[in-house]
This record gives C-alpha cells, structure tokens and sequence, in this order.
C-alpha cells in the first residue's frame, strides 16, 4: 500500500502541463486566497467509485455491496474488529450492537478466556494499552500539527472516550474461536502525542505497534489481521494554524502507520456539522474540505485494502443532537445496518439482547 506524498501528488499532477492549463492553476490559486473554499467532495475531479460508497439510513445497500467486494473472506477464524476514533466513534460503537457482538457476548464464552481492557480516567492512556510511560512527556513539534489540544501532557482531549477492547488469547491451541472480538480504540486526531514511550512519539505508532504485537502475532491460527474502522478531523481542525494540506499528511502518516497492522481499513467520514456558527471552526466548508483531502489520498492509492464511507451528504439533512454528534437512531443504524452484517454470524446477532 503507497500513499504519495502532497508534494508528490502536486509535482505528478502539474509536470508537463501545457501553460493555458498552468495559468489556469494559478488562476485558482489567487481565487482561493480570497477564502473561498471550492473544494466539493460531490463534484471532485478523481475517481472514488472503486473504493467509496455513501451511506444514509435510508440507503445502505451501495456500501453493503461495496464492503462486500472488498472486505476479506475470513478463513476459518471469523473476522475481529477495531473501531479507532473520537466520540463520534465511540457512540456508533456503544449505541449499536457492536460492543455487545464484539465485547460483551465473548466475555460471556467461557472456552475465549478474554480479557478485557477498560480506561478508567483520561489520563491512563499507556496503562490500557500495557505500555511503560514515557519519563518525560513532549509536545509534537508545531510544524507537525499534531494534538492533543486541550490536554498538554499523557490524557484525552475527549474526557469520555475511554478505550475498551478485548485480548483473547489463543493460547497453544490449534485452531481459533467461533466468535469475533474487539474494542474501541479511542484516537481523536490522525496524529498525536496522547500517548508515547520510550519507542514511539505519536498514539498512533504506539497503539499500532501494541495491536501488532498482541493480536497479530498467532496468524499461523487466525490468518486474518484485523478489520480497523477510522475517522478523525473533528479535534485535528481544532489544531493551531492546521491546514487541509496538512490534515492530509497526517491522514496520510495513520494509513502508513497501520497498513501492515489491519487487514483491511475502512475510512468512516465525519458527519457534516449541525449549523455553520463562527463559534465553531468546524464548519460544512472546512469539514467537506477535509473529506475532499481523505478522497484525494485514497485516490492516489493502488491499494486494494482501504475503502471509503461518506456519510456526510445523508447528515447535512438528518437530526443533530449538538453541533457535531448526531442523534442516537443515526449511529444505531450505521452500526447495526451496515457494519453487524460483516462482523458476525446472523445466529449470534440474534442472541443479542
């Protein structure tokens, strides 16, 4: 899996241009300084067909099939999960099925002799994981764009989305378990110093390297990697003087840091924001800029292992519960609509209560 680089992408898509079509570039370029955003993630110049579909709760079946081509079979182990984001995220994965399928049905299955690994305060962040704390915590450099924002030191910017996942070893058996497992990983930002040990600087490289290590390291069993949902931009806008430009290489920075790590990654996009309040820096403008740059890197990407979900045109039009996070019914019917297909058995789905 490559991801170009954006100054590989502008220097591919620029060089031997004829000079009508470099004035017209340039022609954009004053436009834009004037603060207005053009970008439109519905009327793109790349194609997204191959890789993307757009979900609504009323319109599930584009993306049903999509992952359906797309995801891997499992092989005789069925898949697991890991669902990495902020607290939009964490309710898609609290509100629907998808923690009792992929936490709580396991813990009660005695023969997966699961452990479960639950954050109990925002700053045990390296204690969830099993990861030695840094001696000394350091910010990213600025240029880097990286957060935590509000939180100067070891915790979560987002006080409530505490990681929760679980570990089922396989022990020295021969042969893998007949239900799925995972967690919820809580990771606000594409890229950010939440979390670091002596190893690793950035959460990202951290959860990476423990996720790799733990679950990662019996494929003679389980064969598959696991399956990893992400989404990020509500808190990397929030990042002092952040541009799309690099928002897009820090997206760019968690795909390479995962793509050996997952079997296969499928980009959840973030909601459209509630109203466009100058309170507020994330706005429909900013927010669809930011999809426009996810669609770009994937576009840019021969890869076969990375699908994308747009789920911003169906918000623009639903129920809000605040500016960002949308209502309960919305994260119910994404989770239990489109992702508990492909995570289990229907057999056991039924057994939920």
């Amino acid at each position: 899996m490559t991801f170009l680089s954006s100054t590989d992408m502008q220097s591919s898509k620029t060089s031997h241009r004829p000079l009508a079509a470099i004035a017209l570039i340039l022609a954009c370029a004053i436009f834009s300084m004037s603060n207005i955003h053009i970008i439109d993630i519905s009327k793109n110049n790349y194609d997204v067909s191959n890789f993307s579909c757009s979900w609504g709760p009323n319109s599930t079946q584009s993306c049903i099939e999509l992952l359906s081509n797309r995801l891997p079979r499992p092989h005789s182990c069925p898949p697991r999960w890991l669902f990495l984001g902020d607290s939009t995220m964490k309710r898609l994965f609290f509100v629907s099925k998808l923690r009792d399928v992929l936490i709580e049905l396991p813990l009660r299955l005695e023969q997966m002799n699961c452990t479960r690994s639950l954050q109990t305060h925002r700053c045990k962040l390296n204690e969830v994981f099993g990861l030695p704390q840094r001696d000394q915590w350091i910010p990213l450099p600025p240029e880097e764009f990286g957060g935590p924002v509000v939180m100067r030191g070891p915790c979560n910017d987002c006080s409530w989305c505490r990681t929760d996942f679980l570990d089922c070893p396989l022990g020295n058996g021969s042969s893998c378990y007949d239900a799925s497992y995972g967690g919820y990983v809580s990771m606000e930002f594409a890229k950010d110093a939440e979390i670091q040990t002596e190893e690793y600087n950035t959460s990202q490289e951290n959860i990476a390297s423990r996720f790799d290590r733990v679950w990662n390291k019996r494929l003679d069993v389980w064969k598959n990697k696991p399956i990893c949902v992400f989404s990020a931009g509500n808190h990397d806008i929030l990042v002092e003087n952040i541009t799309t430009a690099a928002y897009e290489n820090n997206v760019r920075f968690l795909l390479k840091t995962f793509q050996n790590v997952c079997e296969h990654i499928v980009w959840l996009g973030n909601t459209a924001p509630l109203r466009d309040d100058t309170e507020y820096k994330q706005t429909v403008e900013s927010m669809r800029d930011y999809e426009a740059a996810v669609q770009r890197i994937l576009s840019s990407s021969t890869s076969d292992v990375i699908s994308y979900v747009n789920v911003f045109d169906a918000s623009m039009s639903y129920f809000h519960n605040d500016h960002i996070h949308m209502r309960d019914d919305w994260y119910r019917s994404l989770g239990n609509d489109l992702f508990i297909p492909f995570v289990t058995v229907p057999a056991m789905i039924n057994g939920i209560n």
